[in-house]
Parts: structure tokens; sequence; C-alpha cells
């Protein structure tokens, strides 16, 4: 079938819970390959890549984990406790990247990278609302569908969307996570 791949603690850190508490998802995207040895140099015979998404949805007061292989998705559960949804992660998890038989002694490589926005693409996204993203924010808190399916005071939201594109208070943190409930509505 494939090696047994397990994630133990890589999203106990203090910050990223923080970023991810502030509506900020945390994507870990796998990579497995199949190695042989060879002559010279070692070849690659096959790969895999799957990601794992957590995120953290306000409204419900959970953390969403979910894992995406090609197509494919897979819902692993709603927690309300972070350390749940970190336990759901070091569950060990079986890739579909079979040895093949050879002769040739072969090993895998797992690599893992986890992306996370941080507070320097903070500032990114206080300078996207205010530059090429202004139209398209407003269009989108304004929009009386957000205000039926969430509890948000419209008239307090533009408000601060005019604050901050008017530069006397930096308000984007808030505009971004009411930002990030408009598809949903």
């Amino acid at each position: 079938m494939g090696p047994v791949v397990r994630t133990a603690n890589v999203i106990a850190d203090r910050e990223l819970q923080t970023l991810l508490q502030n509506g900020f998802p945390a994507n870990l995207h796998y990579r497995t390959e199949l190695w042989s040895r060879g002559g010279l140099f070692d070849d690659v015979k096959s790969s895999v890549e799957w990601d794992v998404l957590v995120r953290y949805e306000p409204l419900t007061k959970t953390y969403r984990v979910a894992r995406f292989v090609g197509r494919d998705a897979e819902n692993l559960g709603r927690f309300e406790r972070y350390e749940d949804a970190q336990a759901v992660l070091a569950r060990p998890y079986q890739p579909k990247l079979p040895a093949r038989r050879t002769r040739d002694r072969q090993y895998y490589i797992v690599t893992l990278e986890v992306e996370v926005l941080s507070m320097s693409d903070l500032d990114e996204i206080d300078r996207w609302l205010r530059g090429p993203l202004r139209n398209w924010a407003r269009e989108r808190l304004e929009d009386q569908s957000l205000y039926q399916r969430f509890p948000l005071d419209r008239r307090r939201v533009l408000e601060l969307l005019d604050l901050h594109l008017s530069e006397k208070r930096d308000t984007h943190p808030l505009l971004w996570a009411v930002l990030m409930l408009a598809p949903f509505a």
C-alpha cells in the first residue's frame, strides 16, 4: 500500500493557534516519494501529494480539519478544542504509493510544508484592501446576503471599511475576517 505517515505536534505552536483563531487557515502540504537506489544516482520512481487544511470557524467556534488528495476531499472532523484538531493530525495516514517488485533497494522520502498567513502577510492584506482589492472588498461588504446569513451589523462593518480606506484607523484584520465569511453567505 505505501508508507505510514504520522504528523505529531505540527500545529502545537501558540503563534499558529493565534493565527488560526484570527481566521487564517493552515495548509499542510505533504509529498511522499518512492526512490530506488540505482547506479551513480538514486531515482524517484513515483510520488503522491496531498493537503490537510485546518481552519477555525468563528461562528461555530470549532476547528475544521479536512484532507484533500487529488480531487477527493475527506472531512476529518470539527473540534471545539484545538488539542483535538492536533490529535487528528497525529493519526497515521497511509498514502497509496506501494513499493514496486524489483531487486533494487527502495525507500520513501516524505516532505511537509506548512503554509499559514503571517503578520507580514497581514501587512500585505492591508495594502491590498487599500489598493487593488478596494472595489472587490466594498462589493462583498455591501452585499445584503452577508448580513442575512450572519449576525453582523452592516452599518458598523461599512464604517470600519471607511475608517480603513481613509487611513484613520487600521481595521484590516476585522475586515479580512468578515470578507472570509462572504463566500458562505
